[in-house]
């Protein structure tokens, strides 16, 4: 660690030593026991408990002085093994959250398939990690895809917004049919290459018109519309409140009458918060 995190942690340490204590002492438990062969889901288990309780006492200044320890810490050679976590930490595609991360949450086979992606090790920790609460992702790309069904059984030809699509792995679960009766489906993100995979779909006959721009570009604009559904499903976690209201007011405006507006959004206070901030980055 650099010199200024060295100190930082000291004056932390003064200030909230159990917390500090916990943390250096169960990563270092959890390390050795990897070492002994032991790859169990309860040692994850109690390293995502202890990230947890250290980052949600000590708060932001906290989690950064975290990132650095844990990076540097004996148990991160184990727990770098699993691609997810490795994915998030590196990010790849300069941002954090990108389709291909949530391809591992998925299970999909665009992020699973290539030959001896992880070690033993980092399969069994990416299990754990793949059902932590965080992973409910999964729910949420199922509810989307019920609601474009229902859809296209409330009105004929509906008109449909993705905003900040990813790789639009909801597609895949809605049936051919339903597909077939979308009057047009519009997919709206800044990265390209998601862009790209998104529109392999309208290669297979779906309805799908990709545009690419900034969420600023996105607010800036009032057409298209005319829209009866409009979803963003992994974007407003990202966004000041202030932001999110104008962006929420600007997709309202392009709603036709008894059109809807579908937001996630991530839950504070998960148990998975520690170790994504200290480990994922």
């Amino acid at each position: 660690m650099a010199a200024n995190t060295r100190n930082f942690m000291s004056q932390v340490l003064m200030q909230s030593p159990p917390v500090l204590e916990r943390f250096d002492a169960d990563p270092e438990r959890i390390a050795g026991q990897f070492a002994a062969g032991d790859s169990s889901y309860q040692l994850m288990a109690d390293l995502f408990e202890a990230a947890n309780a250290a980052v949600t006492t000590g708060g932001d200044g906290m989690a950064a002085a975290l990132r650095d320890l844990a990076t540097e810490h004996r148990v991160a050679r184990y727990v770098y093994q699993c691609p997810f976590t490795t994915h998030s930490r590196d990010k790849p595609r300069d941002y954090a959250g990108d389709a291909h991360l949530i391809d591992y949450i998925y299970g999909h086979r665009d992020a699973m398939a290539r030959p001896g992606f992880a070690s033993a090790v980092g399969q069994r920790i990416m299990a754990h990690n793949l059902e932590s609460p965080a992973a409910a992702v999964r729910t949420r790309r199922t509810i989307i895809g019920m609601k474009i069904e229902e859809a296209v059984e409330r009105m004929r030809r509906p008109q449909i917004l993705s905003v900040v699509c990813g790789n639009s792995r909801e597609l895949e679960l809605v049936r051919p049919e339903v597909l077939e009766a979308i009057g047009e489906f519009i997919v709206f993100d800044q990265d390209a290459r998601s862009l790209a995979t998104t529109e392999s779909h309208a290669r297979e006959g779906k309805p799908i018109r990709v545009a690419q721009g900034t969420i600023i570009d996105l607010i800036r604009l009032t057409e298209p519309s005319g829209f009866d559904l409009i979803y963003a499903a992994g974007l407003f976690d990202y966004l000041s409140d202030r932001l999110c209201r104008r962006l929420t007011r600007n997709l309202v405006l392009r709603l036709n009458p008894g059109g809807r507006l579908l937001l996630a959004n991530f839950l504070p206070g998960i148990r998975d918060v520690g170790y994504m901030e200290t480990f994922m980055h």
